[in-house]
């Protein structure tokens, strides 16, 4: 699956304020699972920014969805809202809290 927010695409669509276009604020972050069989599950986190576009990314690791949901709803208040461009801070917050760096 390709990822709307890759690098590249960040670096081309940020900064845009000086061209008279919105910078990217993200406006909502969504965890999705979806039940594929008794063994397999598939998670997906949905990204919506305020200036329109969505980009949908995989994070499957099966078995941990309920702790990677509990993950989502600690640090996704911290990133709405946010530009894309701060959201390496947002990054580096979550390393120290959970590995008390």
């Amino acid at each position: 699956m390709v990822n709307a927010f890759t690098p590249i695409t960040l670096k081309k669509r940020m900064n845009r304020t000086s061209a008279g276009i919105d910078t990217m604020s993200i406006a909502d972050l969504s965890y999705h699972v979806l039940h594929v069989s008794a063994k397999t599950n598939w998670s997906f986190v949905r990204v919506r920014m305020q200036n329109g576009p969505t980009g949908w990314g995989e994070c499957s690791l099966n078995g941990w969805e309920t702790l990677q949901r509990a993950f989502a709803d600690t640090w996704w208040p911290a990133l709405t809202g946010r530009n894309v461009n701060e959201v390496a801070d947002v990054a580096a917050l979550c390393t120290i809290h959970l590995h008390g760096r």
